[in-house]
Order: C-alpha cells, then sequence, then structure tokens
C-alpha cells in the first residue's frame, strides 16, 4: 500500500491519465438541452458533468425565450457573452467557476426568484458608460472591440495576454523570431488585458475573439488551459497530435499546461473563435509557473498547404 508521499509522485501519471480519457469537443447536435428555474432552456458545454477535464470553470449555452426574464439568482463570478438576439430574446455563451468554489468551500448557488414572462422593465438604472457604480465594467460591445494581432502590440501588453515576456533589441526594435507572437490572424480584446478595459474578473475570463482567414491556419503553441466557442465558420485543431474538427456552435477544450496546438480554417468564411479560460489561469497559474510551464511558441500563422 502507497504512502502519501508515494501518492503525491503519482499525481502527475494521474493527471495525465485523466487528460487522455476526457473529451475534446463537443457539437450543437450533441448538446443535452434542459429547462431550469433560470433559463428557458440550457445546456451544458464544457465541465466534468460532461466529460471534460476543465480546471474548476465550468462553459454553458443558455436561451432566454422571447418577451422573458431568466430568474434572479445569486452565486460567485460569471463571464457571459451575448451570442445571438438583444433585450429579452437571447442565446447567451456564460462562463462560471462553481466547481472551484466548491472546492474551496464557497459554492453558494442561490435561486431567488424563477424565470417568467417580463411584463415590466423594473426600476434599476440604466448604464450608458457600461460600468456599474463602482465603475467596474459590466458591459462590453462588439463595436468597442478594436482588431489587431499579437504582433501589433507593445512588449509589456504581449506579456499580459500571454504570460511570455518580449525580448526587444538593443536598438528597439523586435526580433524576428518574436513575430511568431501574431499567431492569428485577428483578435478582438474583451477581458484579456486587465485594467485596459475596466473589467475586474478574478475568477473566470472570456478573454477575446479571434480567428484566421479563410484557407489559413494560427500558428502552433502551448499554453495553460483555454476554451473556444465557435461564433462562425469550421475547420479543425491539431491538439497534442490528434485531428478535432469543428464548426459554428462547436466547444473545444485544450487542456493544459503546455498541451501544442494548432487551428485551421479549412471552410468557406472566416473564423471567428471565442476565447475563455479560468481566471485562475491568467491570475495565478500563469504568472508563478513561468520557469516549468512558459508558454511555448513554434511556428508562425500561414496559408493551409492542402
Amino acid at each position: 500500500m502507497a504512502n502519501f508521499y508515494e501518492s503525491w509522485l503519482g499525481f502527475w501519471d494521474e493527471s495525465n491519465a485523466n487528460k487522455k480519457v476526457s473529451r475534446a469537443a463537443i457539437h450543437e447536435e450533441e448538446l443535452e438541452w434542459v429547462e431550469t428555474d433560470q433559463d428557458t432552456r440550457t445546456a451544458l458545454l464544457a465541465a466534468p458533468e460532461n466529460g471534460f477535464a476543465t480546471w474548476g470553470s465550468e462553459y454553458i449555452i443558455s436561451e432566454i425565450g422571447p418577451g422573458w426574464h431568466t430568474g434572479k439568482h445569486e452565486h460567485g463570478e460569471e463571464a457571459i457573452y451575448i451570442v445571438e438576439g438583444e433585450g429579452f430574446s437571447v442565446r447567451y455563451f456564460s462562463a462560471m467557476a462553481l466547481h472551484i468554489e466548491h472546492w474551496m468551500g464557497m459554492g453558494k448557488l442561490d435561486q431567488l426568484e424563477l424565470k417568467g414572462p417580463t411584463d415590466s422593465y423594473g426600476d434599476a438604472t440604466v448604464s450608458t458608460t457600461g460600468f456599474d457604480a463602482q465603475d467596474r465594467r459590466i458591459c462590453f460591445r462588439r463595436d468597442q472591440q478594436e482588431e489587431f494581432t499579437l504582433d501589433q502590440l507593445d512588449p509589456n501588453e504581449v506579456e499580459e495576454i500571454t504570460g511570455e515576456p518580449m525580448e526587444i533589441d538593443p536598438d528597439g526594435t523586435r526580433p524576428t523570431e518574436m513575430s511568431q507572437h501574431g499567431h492569428r490572424d485577428f483578435m478582438r480584446p474583451l477581458m484579456d488585458r486587465p485594467g485596459k478595459n475596466g473589467f475586474q474578473n478574478k475568477e473566470v475570463e472570456i478573454s477575446n475573439t479571434m480567428g484566421d482567414q479563410v484557407g489559413h491556419h494560427g500558428g502552433k503553441h502551448a499554453h495553460m488551459e483555454a476554451v473556444l466557442y465557435m461564433l462562425e465558420g469550421e475547420g479543425y485543431s491539431e491538439v497534442d497530435g490528434v485531428k478535432v474538427p469543428w464548426k459554428k456552435g462547436s466547444l473545444l477544450h485544450v487542456q493544459g499546461p503546455q498541451t501544442p496546438h494548432q487551428h485551421f480554417n479549412s471552410g468557406d468564411v472566416r473564423v471567428e473563435m471565442l476565447r475563455a479560460a479560468p481566471g485562475m489561469r491568467f491570475n495565478f497559474m500563469q504568472r508563478i509557473s513561468k520557469e516549468r510551464f512558459p508558454y511555448l511558441w513554434y511556428s508562425h500563422r500561414g496559408i493551409n498547404k492542402d
């Protein structure tokens, strides 16, 4: 019988064995929709409950029926991206961290009121700036997102996003190999640079939308855990040597740490992905693990060869 120390020595192998039997992707037609006290219908995208080895976070897709509202509820941090609709008819992507909150003894979810038809809009003050009364950003609109690639940013901004410092030549120019940091054809910021756009998230993060043009692929790289929800287009990813197809409405889970992966647009429209990750990745894990698990770059983005 193994003692406690021998068990500790086996943690890494146990973790890797769990990764190999966990899901890498889920598609729209595979979703199991349920009605809840909270939403007209909702489905798990990625969580331990449906076979994904996420690091304490969970991701769902939900819908609010026309003219209805969600139930009033209370829990820890949540990040929401409106996929379709407006007002009181919406499909939304949601990222939460109930699992890690439960592990920490703080996983409290209370349903205060039930969903239902909306007969009045209440007396809440409307935010015209996207910030709340405590000066925290609560809304960031698509028309506020400015497209960029990482090789357009200054070194400090690159390090904030990737966790990996960009070295600059003495004359102030970037080394040629550092152009690898522009690993996607485009990116649109959401919550990817804390403090830059007003979000004060700690537990979960929907960092940005990003993608590639028709016939292009992103650069091959490796980092901590990430989740990609496909907003538009189709293609496939090579994750740790395995080809994983996806399309609009699919979710791809890239496990970490240091899982080499690359994304390919094999469709006929520009691919757009929504990237999410546990806030623990950027606020804690990535900052303390640079030496043992650095952000790795293998190749630059480019044109598909086949």
